[in-house]
Order: C-alpha cells, then structure tokens, then sequence
C-alpha cells in the first residue's frame, strides 16, 4: 500500500466533488482529520490571520481544545480559495447569517453544513468511482499520506499530532526502508580483476 498511496490519492482525486478535492487537499497537506475539516470555521481561515487553524479531534472531557496552525502557504491559500468561491456558488453569492465567521467552510449542495454521513457517502461515491471497494481506499489514509511524505519525523509527528514517536513509526509511516548499498569489499574487487 506505500507505494500505492499517491496514485489512490488522484484516481479518488479525479473522481471527487470539487469541495471533496479541497477536503483531500487539506488532508494530504496537514494530516487533517475527517472532523478537524468539517470544523473549520470562515474564522479559521481569515485571509487576515497567520494560517489555517484547526481544531484537533481528540480532547479530554470539558478540557480547553487544543488548535493547531497550518502557516499560509501558496498552496494552502489556493485551496481556501477554491473551497470559499465553491461556498459562495452555493449560497447563490449572497451574504447571510450563515456567513458569520462562526458558520462552516464547507457547505453542502443544500447550503447547509456537512455532516459526517454526507460526507462519508460522498468519499465513498468517489473511491467507488475510482474502483475501490468499500473497504479499500479510506479517508484517513490520506493523513498517514501526509505523514509519510513528511520531511522528518519530528515533522510526521507534529502534523499527525502524535505525542509518541512509536505512533507516528508504526501505524503512519508507510515508506518502504531504504538501505544505501555498501561499497564492495577490496579482497572480492580484488579476485575480481586477477581473474580478468
């Protein structure tokens, strides 16, 4: 499945709602969470701020919600600008209640926020339509995608939100080991030559 996990990632891509692309592009780039997506508030991703905030799925009971900031990128600025232009398409271009910054990014065709179950039929309809099977292609292999892909460990951890290295190892880390070669030995080089 490593080396398998970008090209799922543009058969599911090809196939996808635009608004599910931004959806996976988030996911791919931040190791975002299914929920952390579906909670990203127009205050979340101000053009004014310092990035995109996210608020991270687990948390203790009544504790504070621990946010983390994706830093604006070009890539990231382009996404929320898709994902804001497919937000006004949808409400008709008009400005609204729901348009306080609390409301959702994401809005589903009827103009309301999504729900999980919507949003899982339609990443299902979209693996389907790229020829995965229920169970095959999910939405959270694109965190360990982005993990994976990360620069270094410690990278890998800060965008899976891990507090263990052992977690990001194990469960997320899915390139093959890579070993560079050793040089031959002198006495086989040798042998080698006396026999040319």
């Amino acid at each position: 499945q490593t080396c398998a996990l970008p090209i799922s990632f543009m058969k599911v891509y090809e196939k996808a709602s635009p608004t599910m692309q931004c959806m996976m592009d988030l996911a791919q780039m931040n190791g975002s969470r299914r929920g952390m997506i579906l909670r990203l508030s127009l205050a979340d991703v101000a053009a004014t701020g310092p990035g995109v905030w996210f608020t991270l799925n687990k948390r203790r009971r009544n504790a504070t919600p621990k946010r983390k900031l994706a830093p604006w990128t070009d890539d990231l600025r382009d996404v929320i600008q898709r994902a804001l232009e497919l937000r006004d398409k949808v409400r008709g271009g008009q400005k609204t209640v729901a348009d306080l910054t609390t409301a959702p990014l994401f809005l589903n065709r009827r103009g309301k926020p999504w729900t999980e179950t919507g949003f899982n039929s339609a990443w299902q309809r979209a693996a389907r339509a790229a020829g995965f099977g229920k169970h095959e292609f999910y939405f959270h292999d694109l965190k360990a995608k982005a993990i994976t892909e990360s620069a270094s460990l410690e990278d890998g951890m800060k965008r899976g939100d891990h507090v263990e290295p052992r977690t990001t190892r194990r469960v997320y880390t899915r390139k093959p080991d890579s070993v560079v070669p050793l040089p031959r030995s002198e006495e086989h080089t040798s042998e080698l030559q006396s026999r040319l």
